[in-house]
């Protein structure tokens, strides 16, 4: 409907309603409704001169506004209106800071992609060179609300993209991001200063989501002391939602009391939704951490080091833990030598029948046949629906405990085991053990199986007919 004689909406109203369209689609289709520049008012018909005449895609403009040499050149003298009344600005084009920091609206908020200038002769403020120093002191007046820093390492396939953080700059973003009093999220991927950034998370009232990934293939740093200390702060104090460490390594001279309280503030943290982690060594988690819970919505470790003291303690935490709903912890190091494993097993698929969590990745653990006599009937007693055991070396002997759980149990919908050794036989167990079940099933055994065309062919045809979704 295009607003002909109806009484035209005030332009706050109009504003109003443009900011709750959260998405493209909606929000210009509201512009088109409206139909003339005068009901549209100068923001919003703005936005619909940009994607009326010229080939910039809708979903750059709205919800969020991909900042790019491409866009900035298509405002056409439209960019001083547009930012100064967009809620969220992806600032993926550097160009003249100073602009972009005397046009920002005063409730708009930055996502900041771009890369940082590695000299006074790409620092431009005002259409002047300046020292990184000014620069970044312009920089910090921004309203950046989420920081990513990615820095691919010369053999990664992105290498040929520049650094976002070039090394001439290194030191006058750590200098500045204790500055940052509007930030929120930090993503950093490269070489981290773990001092400069534990201490500025320490230091923030408003951090609340920590990404850092260091990607060398060198000897990589031990977390001391210090480091471990203002982490801990950052954790007690603020209200963490997202942690993600790559890696976790800890310096084997801190005393136990700073190592227990990391891990306390860590897992216990209780506005934590998801903490991920890649590569940490957990062999100093010990019995000492027996009083906490698993706090967090979602836990994802891979790669990780315990010791079956350290495992049974993750076990403690997660038969006490109520919000926990989705963990994946894989690739377990060392376990196939070490037989101490095999109780700790069991006590922890124990306290996956006391827990709540819904969804649980336990690949590369060997979980081998061996275990599933003890297993298989814990497995049945979850409330889990979503389970995955790939890479675990089980045969038609483990399947068939695991079929015997399936059978018994009336929630597991999905279950996934790639990269194992079960048969056409076996498989053909587990599908049978589906039927009757009052949840509908899937199987998934993965697109590089060892079985034959005719094989594949004939299981399909099987879970075809039981109304199984079977992936093979």
């Amino acid at each position: 409907m295009v607003v002909g004689s109806q009484p035209r909406l005030p332009s706050d109203v109009v504003l109003k309603i443009g900011y709750w369209l959260s998405d493209a689609t909606s929000f210009f289709g509201f512009l088109e409704a409206l139909g003339t520049p005068d009901t549209r008012g100068p923001f919003c018909d703005s936005l619909w001169q940009v994607q009326a005449t010229t080939t910039t895609p809708r979903d750059s403009l709205w919800p969020s506004l991909l900042l790019t040499e491409e866009t900035f050149q298509a405002f056409r003298g439209l960019g001083e209106i547009i930012l100064q009344h967009h809620p969220h600005i992806v600032v993926m084009w550097r160009g003249d800071l100073g602009w972009l920091s005397q046009n920002l609206g005063k409730s708009t908020v930055c996502s900041w992609y771009a890369s940082f200038p590695s000299s006074a002769a790409d620092a431009i403020v005002h259409d002047a060179m300046v020292p990184l120093t000014t620069w970044f002191d312009v920089w910090t007046q921004l309203p950046v609300a989420h920081l990513v820093i990615r820095n691919p390492r010369p053999s990664h396939r992105l290498r040929r993209r520049p650094p976002t953080l070039p090394a001439n700059a290194t030191s006058s973003l750590y200098a500045a991001l204790p500055r940052c009093h509007r930030l929120v999220s930090f993503t950093f991927e490269g070489t981290p200063n773990w001092s400069a950034i534990f201490a500025f998370a320490a230091s923030s009232a408003s951090l609340v989501d920590l990404h850092v990934t260091d990607t060398t293939r060198s000897e990589r740093p031990l977390l001391q002391t210090p480091q471990l200390v203002d982490a801990t702060t950052w954790l007690t104090r603020a209200r963490v939602r997202t942690v993600h460490f790559e890696p976790l390594r800890l310096a084997p001279e801190i005393s136990r009391n700073v190592r227990c309280a990391f891990f306390a503030a860590l897992l216990a943290c209780p506005t934590m939704q998801l903490m991920r982690g890649f590569d940490w060594n957990l062999s100093h988690l010990d019995d000492a951490m027996s009083a906490s819970s698993l706090a967090m919505r979602k836990l994802s470790l891979g790669d990780i080091t315990l010791t079956p003291r350290g495992l049974a303690t993750i076990a403690q935490a997660l038969s006490r833990s109520t919000l926990l709903t989705e963990l994946q912890m894989t690739d377990l190091r060392d376990v196939e030598t070490n037989s101490d494993y095999a109780p700790v097993f069991a006590q922890f698929f124990q306290a996956l029948v006391q827990s709540n969590v819904k969804a649980v990745d336990l690949s590369g653990w060997t979980l081998g046949d061996a275990h599933w006599a003890t297993l298989g009937p814990l497995l049945q007693r979850t409330k889990l629906t979503f389970v995955e055991l790939s890479y675990n070396g089980i045969t038609d002997i483990g399947a068939a405990w695991i079929a015997q759980a399936i059978q018994a149990n009336e929630t597991i919908a999905h279950l996934v085991l790639c990269a194992n050794r079960i048969s056409v036989d076996g498989v053909k167990r587990l599908l049978d053990s589906a039927v009757g079940r009052p949840v509908s099933f899937s199987l998934t055994l993965g697109w590089d199986s060892n079985y034959s065309d005719d094989e594949k062919q004939q299981l399909r045809a099987l879970a075809t007919e039981r109304g199984i979704q079977l992936k093979i």
